[in-house]
């Protein structure tokens, strides 16, 4: 059975249907889209120039190409107004076509077809007869009439959106030809409005992926917070529009985060990264390079409260993560102070049993030293009895002052005199140990309310653990100074540090580094317990091969409540 023309042109009109349905919906690029559809129609109608405009919600486009460089084709978008696709800037002859039409939709010298085209074959006639009516064509040359037919093709995209297909052409286009691109360009409808729909999907896919990984990592409590930024911002640029020219980057507190082929983008998007009220940081998505698809805007709409949302989930994840941390910190605080509570009761304890007998044993070798006739081996012996009594009966006070079973005896005191006179029982020692003292203490500072003998064990308990940590001699700064509603006393070695291990312990009691008989362990301990016991605050600063220094903060809103009794008094 042979085939009517009718018959040939349906069976053409289906195939190239099918054929741009399918391409629309293969997921390429806008530009590829434009190029092929380009193509498609070259090839099935006689034309020597198209020129497609088209609203995408509240964008507009135009897309220019000549049979013979579809490769060079344009493609410009602005930010849609009313009437903006009659209006768009593009071919001059056609703005003012499609003006003219706008104005009169039965524009004279235009056939128009039962399905609302607009079909011109004598384009300059058609231009001078509404010279008068359209003050932009008195300023159009002869030059830019390259064409002599145009057929204006009006078709919708969806409810929200249309579009205007022009054919341009050198010679007369027949009835046949413009009703074939009638029906083509209802395809090509749809073929945007799928391409824009698969589009549209593919990119939700891609943010929610994004989410969804976000999301996995923040699970992943276990790793370190600067492992999931980095892996964060590594699925970034493959989350957005056009991933093989973008780059992301996280900037956090004083650390930084940076995608693979980072460098600074043409395009760029920057949202802050909020934490407790404070910006701790910011996340930046790029473009290296610009794309024809980036119009007046590189990003979209749903890109920018993708980042957006990207910066919350970070923040969620940092707060989540030094929450976390400051549990464990006070988890282990509240076991510290738990174990130190039941040292210090052992410790009293212990103090009380041993302190009576030390002390007989004190008072007997005292008596026994005056007695007379005594030999110069026996009274030797005797001195060291004495000595060694003495020495353990100040572990025993040490013992009571980490247990807090010394009475304090808080009043106002002069925080430097207590200080200097603390330093007399030391000066010796510092020579002798080929230590530099350097004082610099701040004359202006406002009295204390504290324990003045506590205090100058404090002072005496840092400076030799100063002057230990200075094996071959060195130099030891006390400093004190006010500082912000606080008391600063400051000793500084420029000894041999500590580790962080050590940093960490040095206020265990019985912890020490010293080697056996050289050391109680207890030193540092009560220091910290006189630091608690007057409300104040202690900081190490330490490193190995750095020296040492121990800050301490006594508050000056310590001071005593007066009763009516003492105010009598």
């Amino acid at each position: 059975m042979i085939e009517t023309d009718s018959q040939k042109t349906d069976k053409k009109l289906h195939e190239l249907s099918v054929q741009i349905l399918r391409f629309g919906n293969s997921g390429v690029s806008r530009i590829a889209f434009l190029q092929e559809l380009s193509a498609i129609l070259f090839n099935s109608i006689s034309c020597d120039a198209i020129e497609l405009r088209f609203e995408d919600n509240e964008k507009a486009y135009i897309w220019e190409v000549n049979r013979d460089g579809i490769s060079s084709s344009s493609l410009k978008g602005c930010t849609r107004k009313p009437n903006s696709i009659n209006t768009f800037s593009g071919d001059a002859i056609s703005g003012a076509i499609l003006e003219i039409i706008h104005k009169d939709k039965n524009a004279a010298l235009a056939l128009k077809t039962s399905r609302g085209s607009y079909w011109i074959n004598n384009t300059k006639g058609f231009l001078l007869h509404h010279l008068q009516s359209l003050d932009s064509l008195k300023s159009l040359s002869s030059g830019e009439l390259k064409f002599s037919s145009y057929v204006v093709i009006f078709f919708d995209i969806d409810p929200q959106n249309e579009g205007i297909l022009v054919l341009k052409n050198n010679i007369d286009n027949s009835e046949q030809e413009v009703d074939f691109a009638e029906d083509l360009a209802q395809t090509i409808g749809l073929a945007i409005a799928d391409r824009r729909v698969q589009s549209a999907l593919r990119e939700r896919v891609k943010e929610l992926t994004c989410l969804y990984g976000i999301a996995k990592i923040a699970e992943e409590v276990e790793k370190p917070i600067v492992e999931r930024l980095q892996r964060i911002v590594n699925i970034l640029p493959e989350s957005w529009q056009f991933p093989e020219i973008a780059v992301a980057r996280i900037d956090l507190d004083e650390k930084t985060f940076m995608s693979s082929r980072y460098r600074k983008g043409k395009f760029q998007q920057t949202v802050r990264i909020i934490i407790n009220g404070q910006k701790r940081g910011s996340v930046e998505v790029a473009y290296l390079k610009g794309m024809p698809e980036f119009s007046e805007n590189a990003f979209l709409n749903e890109e920018v409260e993708l980042i957006h949302e990207v910066a919350r989930q970070i923040a969620l994840i940092v707060n989540r993560d030094e929450t976390e941390n400051e549990r464990l910190v006070l988890q282990e605080q509240l076991l510290h102070a738990d174990r130190l509570s039941t040292v210090g009761n052992l410790a009293a304890g212990v103090a009380h049993e041993i302190n009576e007998p030390l002390g007989g044993i004190l008072g007997f070798a005292q008596l026994a030293i005056k007695a007379p006739d005594l030999g110069l081996e026996t009274k030797h012996d005797l001195d060291r009895i004495i000595s060694s009594a003495i020495h353990a009966k100040e572990i025993v006070r040490k013992l009571l002052i980490f247990a807090r079973q010394l009475p304090v005896e808080k009043r106002i005191i002069n925080l430097n005199e207590v200080i200097l006179d603390g330093i007399l029982l030391l000066e010796n020692r510092c020579h002798d140990s080929d230590v530099e003292l350097v004082m610099n203490l701040d004359d202006g500072m406002p009295g204390l309310y504290a324990d003045a003998v506590q205090i100058k064990q404090l002072l005496v308990n840092l400076v030799v653990n100063g002057i230990q940590a200075m094996p071959d001699g060195g130099q030891l700064a006390i400093r004190t100074y006010e500082s912000e509603g606080d008391l600063v006393l400051k000793v500084i070695d420029s000894g041999i540090g500590m580790t962080k291990s050590s940093r960490d312990r040095i206020f265990n009691p019985f912890y020490t580094t010293k080697d056996v008989g050289k050391g109680t362990g207890l030193g540092l301990s009560v220091v910290h317990g006189i630091v608690i016991a007057h409300n104040g605050k202690i900081h190490v600063t330490s490193g190995i091969g750095q020296g040492t220094s121990f800050e301490v903060h006594f508050p000056l809103t310590e001071m005593p409540v007066l009763t009516e009794d003492d105010q009598d008094g």
